[in-house]
């Protein structure tokens, strides 16, 4: 079998295709981001699949969390069950009924997070057609959240709006809901301020997950 790319491992097969669209490099860098906080506490592993083509290709990443076993995958795509109703489908040429969360997070096969990145160079607050762009990106994740089940959700800027500002020195905001969904700040830049956002975002993140993965 061969790696999908000159390269010798499926973590740099990703990398290579994310650098042909930014905002999927943005994307990326956050999965890559969280996986390195979340190993620091615990060891994980690569898990990959072997493509139609006889390819090896990135699967998920499996880890420990609260002493459950937690994966955490990449672009995974989730098909509607029959019966079941969903909000903002998307569908296949074959009529299948699915959606694609840039990260979400499964412990024994039930997602318990969905994650999208949003790389917006400047206001979140930019309008797309008639509606602001945060409201739209907001219930797109809400809607994975209530098809998927999932019980946690998350959106990342690199970028805060003059409306919504971190609170408690964290790059942070959340929703006063029976279930968490935040908005979280992560700037891809190697300055200390945003080393520190950034740790401090994953630090939520991680206490965050953990209340639905125990």
């Amino acid at each position: 079998k061969t790696i999908a790319s000159p390269e010798d491992s499926p973590q740099k097969s990703l990398v290579l295709l994310a650098m042909h669209h930014i905002d999927t490099l943005y994307e990326f860098w956050i999965f890559l981001e969280i996986l390195r906080h979340i190993s620091k506490r615990s060891a994980g592993v690569i898990k990959t699949k072997t493509t139609k083509h006889n390819r090896l290709a990135f699967d998920y990443f499996e880890t420990s969390i609260s002493g459950r076993t937690v994966r955490f995958h990449f672009d995974k795509e989730f098909y509607k069950e029959e019966d079941s109703i969903w909000a903002g489908q998307n569908q296949d040429p074959s009529g299948k009924t699915w959606v694609q969360p840039d990260i979400s997070v499964t412990v024994d096969g039930k997602v318990v997070g969905a994650f999208d990145a949003k790389n917006y160079e400047q206001d979140v607050t930019q309008k797309t057609g008639e509606e602001d762009s945060m409201a739209v990106v907001t219930r797109t994740m809400l809607g994975y959240m209530m098809n998927l089940q999932a019980p946690m959700g998350a959106l990342f800027f690199p970028n805060w709006s003059g409306r919504f500002k971190p609170k408690e020195g964290k790059g942070v905001l959340g929703f006063s809901m029976p279930v968490s969904a935040s908005w979280i700040q992560m700037k891809p830049a190697p300055d200390a301020e945003s080393e520190k956002i950034n740790s401090d975002s994953l630090g939520f993140l991680e206490e965050e997950l953990s209340k639905f993965v125990e």
